[in-house]
């Protein structure tokens, strides 16, 4: 997609980390797991007895050890971490890819029941009218299975450019699908390597999510600004603009 005409000033985009950017994801995967392993006590019982959590972690090990690139693709790692135990217990492999895909689909839909910040579709709505907003995450939340999905104008995740961040592909992706410059774009985040220094490593500005207003570890990279709560968002990125205007 182009930004043309989104808007004239120096920041044209606004992109965001998900995950503990604008949800807690804590009780999100919880809940998930649960769902899932109640999902796969009532289907595939035997497979359920033999491998309890620390038991697909270990399976998970394995297959990322042998295919390193699904470590970016935590969809379709989940997936065959699934199959590959139900293969295990005696399940041929056309019904455990079956079973292992419908389960993973219990899991990704309650993954998705989430409780966004305070102030975070505010602050979407806000910056949507004046920039393009598109989502970076290294995990599988895809905003277009929730409310806020018309927010974004894009969004990708690393399994789709086989890295996560804070390597570049993902920041160039962005690039590409917005035809901007690094110095046209902010990115959102709470994580001070994957976030903050992924994207300044490419130029960009950014905006460290900072909710319970920690000391930045010494030799942390610094963002061009940092919020407690959403809500300050819209100011800090006017900020960054009217600084980016008088560079």
């Amino acid at each position: 997609m182009a930004a043309d005409r989104i808007h004239p000033g120096p920041i044209r985009a606004v992109t965001f980390d998900l995950d503990d950017t604008l949800w807690d994801v804590e009780p999100a995967i919880e809940r998930a797991e649960r769902d899932l392993r109640a999902w796969l006590d009532a289907n595939c019982p035997d497979m359920a007895a033999r491998y309890d959590r620390d038991a697909l972690f270990k399976v998970r090990a394995a297959i990322v050890a042998k295919t390193p690139r699904l470590q970016h693709d935590v969809s379709e790692l989940r997936v065959q971490v699934l199959k590959a135990a139900l293969i295990r217990t005696g399940h041929e492999a056309a019904e455990a890819e079956r079973f292992a895909r419908a389960g993973f689909e219990v899991f990704l839909s309650s993954r998705h029941a989430i409780e966004y910040y305070e102030h975070a579709v505010q602050a979407l709505r806000t910056l949507r009218r004046r920039y393009v907003i598109g989502a970076l995450t290294n995990g599988n939340a895809d905003v277009r299975r929730l409310d806020i999905g018309p927010l974004f104008h894009f969004a990708i995740q690393a399994g789709e450019v086989g890295a996560s961040k804070p390597e570049p592909a993902m920041f160039e992706e962005a690039m590409r699908r917005t035809r901007l410059r690094p110095g046209e774009i902010v990115h959102v985040g709470d994580h001070l390597v994957n976030d903050v220094a992924g994207a300044k490593r490419l130029g960009w500005y950014t905006v460290w999510v900072n909710r319970g207003r920690a000391p930045r570890p010494e030799g942390a990279d610094a963002a061009d600004g940092e919020v407690a709560c959403l809500s300050e968002l819209p100011p800090v990125i006017d900020r960054i603009e009217a600084s980016a205007r008088a560079a």
